[in-house]
């Protein structure tokens, strides 16, 4: 539950502080493909692999990664439903082993819900699965990148 915090967390952060501005940002890129979401589990990852799907018309900031993060898993299921195996290196004493959660993909908006947080989708791919939220702010788009790749 920790770690589906912290990746909400952070993405709501960045959402609440400012208001989106839609017709400025290019999503050109944003390749959906569900069914390489759902092939296997995932883990957070800071290394890009192809930087030619970030969002386009502003800066871009990858998420920070916690060491606690870097040996949980994240399987997308397809009945819907997310579940998050916390790793054996855990943020705090109380963390569950696992939690589940709900996601949906709308493929005409590209972008994915997880836990009611939308995000708008740059990737999926059979080498990563990219997500990002954007803030415009007086100095342009700013957009937070969240990257992961198969385990």
């Amino acid at each position: 539950m920790k770690k589906l915090c912290l990746f909400i967390a952070c993405s709501l952060l960045v959402l609440a502080s400012c208001k989106k501005k839609a017709d400025e940002i290019d999503t050109s890129t944003a390749s959906v493909n569900v069914a390489l979401l759902t092939t296997k589990a995932w883990i957070i990852s800071g290394n890009d692999a192809n930087p030619a799907t970030n969002p386009k018309g502003g800066t871009i900031n990858y998420a920070p990664i916690s060491a606690c993060y870097t040996d949980d898993t994240y399987t997308f299921n397809t009945d819907g439903t997310m579940l998050v195996d916390n790793g054996t290196v855990h943020c705090n004493g109380a963390e569950a082993a696992t939690s589940t959660y709900n996601y949906s993909v709308d493929k005409v908006n590209n972008t994915i819900t997880v836990d009611g947080n939308t995000f708008r989708l740059a990737e999926i791919s059979a080498i990563q699965f990219k997500y990002y939220s954007v803030v415009s702010t007086p100095a342009g788009n700013q957009f937070t990148v969240y990257i992961f790749q198969h385990n």
